[in-house]
């Protein structure tokens, strides 16, 4: 197996040594290295040096997140309130599947902590939300599955 050499910071390289596949689970060591300043990616011995203007390690980065497939979440976009189980998701958009559209809530701080909805329009097939529209994310306990 190869050894890939990223940059996480300008003095610190992250080295991520694939050590075994198994049944499609890849099992890796991390290790951290002191380096002089220079953004470069390293990958099987063969190095790849940042372009003026280019920015590595936010390309790195950028799509980590604190969400996690399989939690069910109340997301508040700049217009409307969704809740579901999160399925997937990539660099721009999440994909619920059990999701429901909250028309209407209780007080905010209410309806967070007890999960109580005044209306609730549950869809019947998966649903996409993008990022970008996303104000905030808070991980409940349940789906909203019952229309009311």
């Amino acid at each position: 197996m190869g050894e890939v050499e990223v940059v996480v910071e300008v003095d610190v390289n992250l080295v991520v040594e694939v050590v075994d596949e198994v049944e499609g689970v890849v099992k890796m060591n991390l290790i951290l290295k002191q380096k002089e300043s220079k953004m470069e990616i390293i990958i099987n011995n063969e190095a790849y040096v940042k372009k003026s203007g280019q920015v590595l390690v936010d390309d790195v980065l950028q799509d980590s997140t604190f969400l996690v497939v399989g939690k069910v979440y109340l997301i508040r976009t700049v217009t409307m309130i969704y809740t579901g189980i999160l399925k997937a998701q990539n660099k721009n958009e999440l994909l619920l599947e059990k999701a429901a559209w909250i028309a209407e809530t209780e007080r905010w701080a209410d309806s967070c902590k007890n999960e109580t909805f005044k209306e609730v329009e549950p869809y019947f097939r998966d649903v996409v939300l993008f990022k970008g529209a996303c104000l905030d994310i808070t991980e409940i306990t349940k789906p909203q599955l019952v229309q009311k």
